[in-house]
């Protein structure tokens, strides 16, 4: 069975080994077509950035007792994938052109911050609640 401190350690040793890739990559790879459809390098990176930011607000207001939706989006339980695509794409491709040049240093960043608002939980916080729009 995996812990949640195996998964952790997981999400970091990838962060890490993705963040490697993407430092090595030439200036023209970032506006590549990735396997995502419609979808360059950089706005995958876009996405993952939003996503390290949305996931570590919520469980810090979670962990604080606060599950309530963030301003702007649906309550909780009321989205699922299909529903909720549209504006996360809009979200991941308008937080991708937000940084310009610290594309890749706010991956590294968010993606550090995420990991270390995991890995230090205490095996009961795993079960406390927070906020998503899938429930």
């Amino acid at each position: 069975m995996e812990t949640p401190e195996h998964r952790v350690k997981l999400m970091q040793a990838e962060s890490e080994q993705l963040g490697h890739y993407l430092h090595n990559l030439s200036a023209d790879a970032w506006s590549q077509p990735s396997v995502c459809q419609g979808w360059a390098v950089r706005d995958v990176v876009g996405h993952l950035i939003f996503g390290a930011e949305l996931y570590a607000s919520v469980i810090s207001r979670g962990l604080q007792g606060n599950v309530s939706p963030l301003e702007g989006w649906p309550a909780a339980g009321t989205a699922n994938a299909a529903s909720a695509s549209p504006l996360l794409d809009q979200l991941s491709v308008a937080r991708r052109e937000s940084l310009g040049a610290q594309l890749l240093p706010t991956f590294h960043a968010t993606s550090a911050h995420l990991c270390r608002l995991l890995a230090g939980r205490h095996p009961q916080a795993w079960d406390i609640p927070c906020y998503h729009p899938a429930g």
